[in-house]
């Protein structure tokens, strides 16, 4: 079964806490886990609504289900406008969830297939 979620994830620098600290920090948000992508675009977009009190979105700067290419659109940025130094990513990410017998099953069956493939090759 495949879900959306729809998370926020933002860059910015700080005071550095100790001598090597850059000073560089991310700050990510889990928006919600929606079970269609018309969902997660339209909590998404109030999300883009929130954020507009605070930085310079455009009307087409939102998540979207049919693209210009006919694919949806599940990335928002602002990295292109002047931020004063913090930028965010929103986005939506299609994940499949299932139960986890097959799918450790799976991919220790792919770790005997690539020992095979090793002893074959070297």
């Amino acid at each position: 079964m495949k879900k959306e979620i729809v998370t926020i994830q933002f860059r910015y620098h700080d005071e550095p806490n100790w001598s090597k600290d850059s000073g560089y920090r991310e700050e990510e948000l889990l928006i919600g886990v929606f079970d269609s992508l018309k969902d997660a675009v339209n909590k998404g977009n109030e999300v883009i609504k929130t954020l507009s009190a605070h930085f310079e979105i455009r009307d087409m700067d939102r998540f979207n289900t049919n693209g210009i290419f006919g694919c949806p659109v599940r990335l928002v940025s602002n990295c292109c406008y002047p931020t004063n130094g913090v930028s965010y990513f929103a986005r939506i990410i299609q994940m499949d969830t299932s139960d986890i017998e097959p799918v450790v099953g799976e991919i220790f069956e792919a770790t005997n297939r690539y020992r095979a493939w090793k002893e074959n090759n070297d």
